[in-house]
């Protein structure tokens, strides 16, 4: 299950960068959220523990003289992020842009996903009849 987040969230480089200060685009940022919320609200599917090595059994109703049962969780991929609306990509744009002012350097990836999300989401021109 932790292997599928740290996936899930850039890989584990991409974890320590944000952890020790370096830059966070709104996105990656996002996505890091979401993943680690959908952890948080996990529920185990069930309990087990090992009858003999690799041998294992799932509680029933009744069970007893068990000392330590092992919860299952079922692994929750973070939902996929919602459009954005235009304002939404204006800002993120804008913060990318500030991020080249301040910081010296750009990411262009994050200002290419924001002119995308953007034209995306725009009405094709001439599509009113006009």
């Amino acid at each position: 299950m932790i292997n599928e987040l740290i996936e899930q969230i850039g890989g584990r480089e991409r974890l320590e960068a944000f952890s020790a200060g370096h830059y966070c685009s709104v996105f990656e940022c996002r996505n890091m959220a979401s993943a680690l919320l959908s952890v948080l609200d996990a529920k185990p599917v069930g309990e087990f523990y090992e009858f003999k090595p690799g041998d294992w059994y799932q509680r029933s109703p009744g069970d007893r003289g068990v000392k330590k049962w092992t919860p299952l969780y079922k692994v929750h991929l973070a939902a996929s992020s919602p459009e954005w609306s235009n304002a939404q990509c204006m800002e993120f744009i804008t913060v990318a842009f500030r991020h080249c002012e301040i910081r010296g350097d750009i990411e262009m990836d994050d200002i290419r996903l924001g002119v995308k999300m953007a034209n995306a989401a725009a009405p094709a021109p001439g599509g009113d009849g006009g």
